[in-house]
C-alpha cells in the first residue's frame, strides 16, 4: 500500500479543502455583508449627526454649557435606536463632552468619529458607536450549521473514497501479482518447452547429417537435404523464443572474453557462402583499417546480431548485393583496465538492395512479433522477434541501432556497440581440424540419442 499513501494523501487533503469551504464559506459570505451594512449604518448615522450638530456647536468655551442643552435636544430628535452617540468640545486645548445618547450596547460595538467644524475650524468631535452582536449571532449560527453539514460530508465521502482506493490498490496489486507469476510462468515454460524441443531436434539435425555421408539415391539425399533445412530454420525459432524468454526475464548475460573482430567476419562469410550463392547474390564484408581486430567482449551475441540483419537482407534481396562494414567511431576516455586500451566504439552497417520498406512499414520494427506487414510472413516467414532480440541486445552492449529505407531501394540498418581493444598481441587463435583428429573426446548428454 506504500505506493498508494500519496493518493490516500491527496484525496484526504481534497475532502478537506471541500469540507472547510462548505464550513468556512457561508458564514464568511454572511459575516462579509453583514459587515458592509454595519458599516454603512454607521457611516449613515455619522452623516445625519455631523449635518445636524455642526450648526450647534462653537469653539468659544464660555457658551458651551448653553450649547449643550440646545446640543441634547438635538440629539434626542436625531437619535437612531441601537446607537450610542456621544459629543465632544474642543477649543483652547480644551475637551469636554457636551451631550449623549447612550444605550446599553452589547460587546463588541464598531465605534467611528467624525470632526465638527465651526465656520471651517475644528472644534469638536462625534463619536457614534453600535453594537456587532446582532451580525455575530447569525454568523455563528451559518457557522455551526455549516460545520456540522461539511463534517458530515467530509467523513463520508473520505471513507467512500479511501475505501474505494484501497480496494482499486489492492486489486492492481492482486493484478500485478498474477501477472508477474504468469510471465514468470510463461518464463519457466518457454525454457523448459525450448530445451525439450532442441534436444531431439539436435538429434534430428546431427542423424540427418550423419545420414547424408551414407550413400543415398539422389530423391533420398534431396529428402534429408530438405529436412535438415527445415529443422535447423526451426531451430533458430526455437532460440529466438528461448532468448526472448530470457531478456524478458531479465536472465540473459553477457560474455566477456577475447576475440578476433576478422575472424568474426570470416566465420559470417563461410555461414552465408552457400546461401548467397544459391540466390545470385554478393556478399561483401568490409573491415575498416581504424578498428582493432583483438576486441574484449560478447563475440557471439555480436555475432547473433549480424546473423539475424544479414539473414533479413537475404531474405529479402533478390538482386544485387548485401554490403557488411564496420569502423570505428569513438573512443571512451577511461574505464580501461591495466594493460588495456581505452574501450572503444564500433559502428555496423548492414545494407542490402532489396524490397526496401515505406516509414510506415518501418514504425515498430523493432518492436517483438512485428514485421513490415501481414503478407511478410506468409511470404518470407519468420516470426518477427530477430530485429527485437537485436536491439534488446544492442543496448544491453552499450549501443543503439536503427534503420534507413525506402521501397524499392533497399535498407541499411546501423548499430553501434561499445567494446574493449587490447594490444595488437593476439591470443587464443582457433584450432584447425586437422590438428583435433585423433584426439580423444568427451560426450556427456542425458539423452541416449543425442549422445
Amino acid at each position: 500500500m506504500s505506493h498508494a499513501q500519496p493518493l490516500l494523501r491527496l484525496i484526504t487533503l481534497t475532502a478537506s479543502i471541500m469540507a472547510g469551504m462548505v464550513m468556512l464559506l457561508p458564514p464568511a459570505i454572511h459575516l462579509f455583508f453583514g459587515w458592509s451594512h454595519a458599516h454603512k449604518q454607521l457611516a449613515t448615522e455619522l452623516r445625519i449627526h455631523t449635518l445636524f450638530l455642526n450648526k450647534f456647536i462653537s469653539n468659544t468655551p464660555d457658551i458651551w454649557p448653553a450649547q449643550a442643552i440646545r446640543m441634547q435636544a438635538v440629539l434626542e430628535d436625531i437619535h437612531a435606536p441601537g446607537t450610542s452617540v456621544r459629543v465632544f468640545h474642543t477649543a483652547n486645548g480644551q475637551q469636554e463632552e457636551v451631550g449623549q445618547m447612550t444605550e446599553p450596547l452589547p460587546w463588541p460595538p464598531l465605534t467611528r468619529m467624525e470632526p465638527l467644524y465651526d465656520y471651517g475650524e475644528p472644534v469638536g468631535q462625534v463619536a457614534v458607536s453600535l453594537s456587532l452582536r446582532p451580525i455575530l449571532t447569525p454568523v455563528l449560527l451559518t457557522l455551526l450549521f455549516s460545520t456540522a453539514i461539511g463534517w458530515v460530508l467530509f467523513f463520508p465521502l473520505r471513507h467512500w473514497t479511501v475505501r474505494i482506493v484501497r480496494q482499486s490498490t489492492l486489486a492492481l496489486q492482486e493484478g500485478k501479482a498474477q501477472a508477474e507469476a504468469a510471465s514468470q510462468a510463461k518464463g519457466h515454460f518457454l525454457a523448459n518447452m525450448s530445451h525439450e524441443i532442441r534436444t531431439p531436434l539436435n538429434a534430428v539435425i546431427g542423424l540427418t547429417t550423419l545420414a547424408l555421408r551414407t550413400e543415398l539415391t539422389v530423391k533420398t539425399r534431396d529428402y534429408l537435404l530438405k529436412i535438415e533445412g527445415a529443422s535447423r530454420s526451426l531451430l533458430r525459432i526455437i532460440n529466438d523464443v528461448l532468448d526472448f524468454s530470457k531478456i524478458e526475464a531479465g536472465k540473459l548475460t553477457l560474455e566477456a572474453i577475447d576475440f578476433n573482430l576478422g575472424h568474426l567476419f570470416d566465420h559470417l562469410a563461410d555461414l552465408f557462402r552457400n546461401s548467397v550463392a544459391e540466390k545470385n547474390l554478393e556478399l561483401v564484408m568490409h573491415i575498416k583499417s581504424a578498428c582493432p581486430m583483438a576486441l574484449h567482449g560478447d563475440p557471439l551475441r555480436l555475432e547473433q546480431v549480424l546473423m539475424n540483419l544479414i539473414s533479413n537482407a537475404l531474405k529479402f534481396t533478390e538482386q544485387g548485393e548485401i554490403y557488411v562494414e564496420v569502423d570505428r567511431i569513438e573512443e571512451i576516455p577511461g574505464g580501461a583496465e591495466e594493460g588495456a586500451e581505452a574501450p572503444v566504439v564500433l559502428a555496423f552497417l548492414v545494407r542490402d538492395t532489396g524490397i526496401g520498406m515505406t516509414p510506415a512499414q518501418m514504425e515498430g520494427l523493432f518492436a517483438p512479433f512485428v514485421q513490415a506487414d501481414g503478407s511478410t510472413t506468409r511470404q518470407y516467414g519468420g516470426t518477427g522477434l530477430g530485429l527485437s532480440i537485436s536491439r534488446r541486445l544492442v543496448e544491453r552492449m552499450g549501443g543503439r541501432i536503427g534503420v534507413e529505407s525506402q521501397p524499392g531501394q533497399g535498407s541499411a540498418f546501423r548499430f553501434t556497440v561499445a567494446l574493449t581493444h587490447h594490444s595488437a598481441r593476439e591470443k587464443g587463435h582457433p584450432v584447425s581440424p586437422e590438428a583435433l583428429k585423433g584426439l580423444p573426446v568427451l560426450v556427456v548428454d542425458d539423452n541416449a540419442m543425442a549422445r
